[in-house]
Order: C-alpha cells, then structure tokens, then sequence
C-alpha cells in the first residue's frame, strides 16, 4: 500500500513501535516519513550523535532537498573537527558553537597531557566544523578556565597553563578576530581553575576553584567598564568551598545557581543547589536532593529550568540528565534512550541553541578516554532548524 493512501495518524502509529535509534534512517526514505519523523513525541527520549558531514556534501536550501533537488552526494574524506578532549570551554555566538582549549589526559591516568590553545567554531545550521586561526594576538594554552560573552567578546578567564595555575583574562573579538590580554586592576582574584564564571548585565561573576593545594569559596566580580575587580562580601549560608563545580544564570530570577562540585577531604562530593541573589548579595540553599553528589558536570538554564548532565564521583561517571524547575522547585529526571554503558561522561561542555541541548566532548568511562563526539537532545519544540539529518534520497 502506498504511504500517502495511509492516515497520518496511522503513520504515526507504526513510528511509534520502532526504536528511537531507526528514525534517522527512516526519515530518509521519504518526504512522507521525514515530515512524519519531525514530530517531537517521537524524539522525547534521543540523544542524537551529530555525525560531521564528508566533503562533497552541501548543506540543502531547505529540509527536504538540495538546492537542484537532485541527491546530495558524499565522499569518503571527512572534514576536520576538533581533537579529543575535556575540560575546555564552550559559548554560542552568532549561529555557531565555538571551543577553546582543553587537555587530553595520559590514557586511564586522567593526569593532564597535551594542554590546547586552538579554537574552533561549530555552525548549527551546516552541521560543520571549522579551525579559526586568529589574526591579532594569540590564544593562551589553557584547561580548567572558564568563559563568559560580553557584547561581541569571549572573556576567558583563570585556567591551568601545563605549568601554573593562572588568573589571567583574556579577551577574544568575534567580529575583528583578535584576541588581547586584557589588563585589570582592584582586588584580583587569586589563581584558580575549576571555578565557575558567568556574567549578568556589565559584571562577570566568578566562584570557587582550585589552585592546586586547596579548593575555595571566594566571589569576585569583574566590571567589565572599568576592568576593575572586586571581592563581593555576601551573606546568607554560603556555599562551602568546591572545584569542579557547575553554574548558570536565571535573568528573570537575577541570580547565580551553583550545583554540586568536589569539596576536597572535609566535605567529599556535593550536591547541593545554591541560589545567589545579585540585588542582595545573599546566598541561599535551594535544594539538596537528587540528583546524587558529583563533580565535573555540566549545567545550563533554559526556560526557567536548570538541565545538568554528567558528572562523576570517583566511583563512577554518569549519564543522568536532570531538569530542575525553578518554579516548582523540584528536581526530575528526564528520560534517555540509552544503554547503561552509553554517555556516561565528565568534563565535557554543553551549550544550548534553538531549544537544542549540546554536548561534546569530555572523558568516556566506557572507552577510558576523551573523545571529541557531540551529541543533541531536544529540549523542546524547536523554531528553526529540524534535528533530522537531511541527505535522504528518494
């Protein structure tokens, strides 16, 4: 029976019963099914493994076809991507995703190897990676360090060098292609990596860390007008000291949250959630329950919802993703279409961009080493661009 003599309804019947896995391949058989295959009830559990596209292909002028309408072709030879890695930074900006930095570790060890200083830049919309070579300046060799986006600049800032911890800023322009040291003044911070680094209006906020002999509970903030630091003296119950730690910012909430970390031999794992209101200066804990203590995951906000994923706690790495309302102020965690084995990892990034959650990179439990794959999930019905790959022929 041919597919457009079956109700839509039917279609979605039978897509229902297949593995979430097979929908890649299904979509490609048709524009019936692929239109079929974009209804998000059927995508609520993927995370999707964003394959690099080979030379030869063309990103298509719409979701269906390439611009001739004629098969997209693909050769053998892929096209570059980043190396392996963990512990770099991820930002989006201008319809890309773009990385700095980062370590490879010496096989099971986890002991830091090769320290990177390269960027590169991932375009949503073509699903291709691409090298940046900066014009002006250069980029430090940096891991550990954190990043922030204000106006048309990357801030990055602390980081370990392979040598030396460092406290450092550094400042890269998007749009002219050069990056500066940028010199500050005030109560600068102390060296550090593993903290937390994010900006709210003119200020970048910076929380936490390691500076190789101990870890730290301190909060600066940087005004990015004046470039002058300043050490904030906050109230509340303050969040212990931590590395390895994970934040964001909630605009509508005008705070800080923190989660979880590594709290050195006094405290161990953590898990708590903590609040820091940036009209009072005041801490509070929100909530400490599941999901259990961990360090080197990774959290962003979106929606008025914190997502975190990964993570591990010396025993094991993790391939939970977990949403807490802050609305509700309640913890859930979403369900994954994967094997127990699978996705569990640390130290990668996570971005996201048109309601799309994504991942790379970071250290694979599974195969003892870091890897340089990115995957999506779906946080909700996109605006733009489908998750589908788009190369099917008919």
């Amino acid at each position: 029976m041919a597919l457009e003599l079956l109700p839509v309804e039917v279609i979605h019947q039978i897509l229902e019963k297949l593995p979430v896995r097979t929908l890649s391949v299904v979509s490609r058989v048709s524009r019936i099914l692929y239109n079929s295959c974009q209804d998000e009830r059927l995508w609520r559990k993927e995370i999707i493994k964003c394959e690099q596209p080979k030379k030869g292909y063309s990103p298509p002028s719409s979701p269906i076809s390439s611009p001739s309408g004629s098969p997209m072709m693909e050769e053998s030879e892929p096209l570059p991507s980043p190396a392996s890695r963990l512990c770099h930074i991820a930002v989006t900006w201008g319809g890309y995703m773009w990385i700095h930095g980062g370590h490879t570790t010496h096989a099971e060890s986890q002991t830091f190897n090769e320290i990177k200083n390269d960027l590169w830049r991932y375009k949503f919309e073509d699903k291709k990676w691409e090298r940046v070579h900066v014009t002006t300046g250069s980029l430090p060799a940096k891991t550990e360090h954190s990043a922030v986006i204000y106006q048309n600049k990357m801030y990055l800032f602390g980081g370990y060098s392979g040598e030396y911890f460092t406290n450092t800023l550094f400042a890269y322009d998007f749009e002219k292609n050069e990056c500066s040291h940028i010199i500050t003044s005030g109560d600068i911070p102390s060296v550090r990596s593993a903290h937390v680094g994010v900006v709210y209006q003119d200020k970048m906020y910076i929380f936490g860390g390691w500076n190789g002999a101990e870890q730290n509970n301190d909060l600066y903030c940087f005004d990015f007008p004046t470039s002058r630091w300043s050490k904030i003296v906050s109230s509340g119950p303050i969040p212990r000291p931590r590395c390895s730690h994970a934040g964001s910012v909630s605009d509508k909430h005008r705070s800080m949250f923190i989660f979880a970390g590594y709290g050195g031999k006094d405290h161990g794992y953590l898990n708590d959630l903590c609040q820091f209101d940036f009209d009072t200066l005041r801490w509070k804990l929100v909530d400490r329950t599941p999901p259990i203590p961990r360090s080197r995951m990774r959290l962003v906000e979106f929606q008025d919802k914190i997502y975190i994923y990964g993570g591990w706690n010396k025993v094991e790495h993790f391939n939970n993703l977990y949403q807490y309302d802050l609305e509700c102020k309640r913890w859930c965690e979403v369900q994954l279409d994967l094997e127990p084995s699978e996705g569990k990892i640390g130290q990668h990034s996570m971005v996201v961009h048109n309601n799309i959650l994504y991942i790379f990179s970071g250290y694979n439990s599974r195969t003892k080493s870091s890897t340089n794959d990115l995957y999506a999930y779906r946080l909700s019905k996109p605006h733009v661009t489908p998750m589908l790959p788009v190369y099917f022929t008919e």
